[in-house]
């Protein structure tokens, strides 16, 4: 009966801690080409594997720049992200990926740079960035096989 009350009162004292931080990590985008949100895909075209790189504003989910290639390279990233920035120079985003610390882009043209913030992916999550980069996954998935 008395390791039952014990039972008990250590079941509690684990909701007695801290307030959670879940859901306090990251700033929603409150303006158009605040955040932008890249990701790669594979795309199966008639049995050849290519790569879809896509490009999507945070805050109005429009898609800023994509491009279809038969490799990607942190160069071929680059060229994609300053195709935008030409389409949107007065863009200043924060550019967001989770494909790994491989994607470092930096495509300013003297004036502004643009800097990638990992998201992490889903074992080890970035505090400052999304969750997993849903928005552009999202959006890749509608072209995938």
């Amino acid at each position: 009966m008395e390791w039952e009350k014990q039972a008990i009162v250590g079941f509690h004292l684990k909701w007695n801690g801290k307030p959670s931080k879940k859901g306090s990590g990251f700033a929603q985008p409150l303006v158009a080409h605040q955040h932008w949100h890249i990701d790669v895909s594979y795309l199966n075209i008639s049995g050849a594997f290519y790569y879809l790189c896509s490009i999507l504003d945070g805050y109005s989910r429009h898609i800023v720049n994509w491009d279809i290639r038969e490799s990607m390279t942190e160069a071929d990233i680059k060229i994609i992200v300053q195709g935008a920035k030409e389409k949107y120079p007065e863009a200043r985003p924060r550019v967001i990926s989770d494909n790994g610390p491989a994607v470092n882009v930096s495509a300013g043209s003297g004036s502004g740079t643009v800097g990638s913030i990992p998201s992490g992916g889903r074992r080890d999550r970035n505090p400052r960035s999304s969750a997993d980069n849903v928005r552009a996954e999202s959006a890749n998935a509608l072209f995938e096989t």
